[in-house]
């Protein structure tokens, strides 16, 4: 018969104290990385979850289903649209929703979250290290990466690569001969899966030469781009990370009275729509029912069965002639 372990065995067998060993469980920054690693190794070996719902209790707190959203960017509108549809899909179900606007690695934020008593724990674009999701897992609270691809873990994320093949077809399309990428400034996974696959349909079309522009994920850097783009005045055909970039090349080359130059962007914004220019979709709206849905099957999970979700969201052209 297994024994079950107290947080007092955990202290005990770790040689430290068992407020040490609380202070582990909440990612306190005054405790020592090797301390840690040790006291999450022997709570590892014996399975041993602290109980955060009977904490509540003794504090006479009554625990609600919260789910909590770590943003990189809460002012970006790709994750905006997505988190409009899921809060008001949570609102509809009587949970509650916390937000974290995340700097990597930040040891005050992770505390708050785990100290915020929360049920899953929403993960835009990033990925945890290994002691941040020891910690998630100890307390029991699950997590899904959005927009992030991770081999066996819980996440919900778009085929950049088909997207960037996308992308490359449509200006390839419009005969476009000299086309360039205006890239992620931060480099990010997604942003070098996009122009991967892009290239790879460029290059069978015995297009090599694809100059890089790094951007902000915002219109201004598209603006400030299109004009380097039109001093060069050989670039015929402009793909864009995101559609925030693709608003700012357009509006200025509009601006400049400027014809001949194919712009598409990524994603699916509501602002391609409405400034009218060609993308791909990787359907906001859709990633963000996928969420609601995931939820529902961690809040549904039967005897702590462990639920896998990996859905890949596969993009498409919305063509509007740009």
């Amino acid at each position: 018969m297994e024994i079950k372990r107290k947080m007092s065995d955990i202290a005990k067998e770790a040689g430290v104290g068992l407020g040490t060993v609380s202070r582990v469980f909440n990612n306190d920054s005054h405790v020592s990385d090797e301390t840690k690693s040790k006291v999450l190794s022997i709570a590892h070996k014996y399975k041993y979850t602290p109980n955060i719902v009977a904490a509540k209790l003794a504090r006479n707190s009554v625990p609600d289903t919260t789910i909590g959203i770590l943003l990189p960017d809460i002012g970006n509108h790709f994750y905006f649209e997505i988190f409009e549809v899921i809060y008001r899909e949570i609102r509809k179900k009587k949970m509650n929703l916390l937000i974290f606007n995340y700097e990597k690695h930040n040891e005050k934020i992770i505390r708050n979250v785990l100290e915020s008593g929360i049920s899953i724990l929403l993960i835009f674009n990033f990925k945890l290290d290994d002691t941040e999701l020891d910690l998630l897992k100890y307390r029991n609270i699950e997590h899904l990466y959005v927009s992030s691809s991770e081999k066996e873990d819980q996440c919900i994320y778009t085929d950049n690569l088909e997207g960037g093949r996308i992308a490359a077809q449509y200006l390839l399309g419009k005969k476009v001969c000299h086309p360039c990428y205006i890239a992620d400034k931060n480099h990010s996974k997604s942003s070098f899966d996009r122009f991967k696959g892009f290239s790879e349909v460029a290059n069978q079309n015995g297009i090599t030469d694809i100059p890089i522009f790094d951007g902000a994920l915002e219109e201004k850097a598209g603006r400030d781009i299109a004009r380097i783009i039109l001093h060069e005045q050989q670039i015929d055909g402009v793909f864009c990370y995101c559609d925030e970039i693709a608003a700012g090349v357009i509006e200025e080359l509009r601006n400049c009275h400027v014809a001949g130059i194919h712009v598409i962007g990524f994603d699916g914004l509501q602002v391609s729509r409405y400034i009218g220019f060609s993308t791909v979709s990787q359907d906001p709206h859709l990633i963000a029912c996928e969420v609601v849905v995931a939820i529902s099957r961690f809040l549904n999970g039967k005897n702590g069965e462990k639920v896998l979700i990996q859905k890949c969201i596969r993009p498409f052209l919305v063509d509007r002639n740009s």
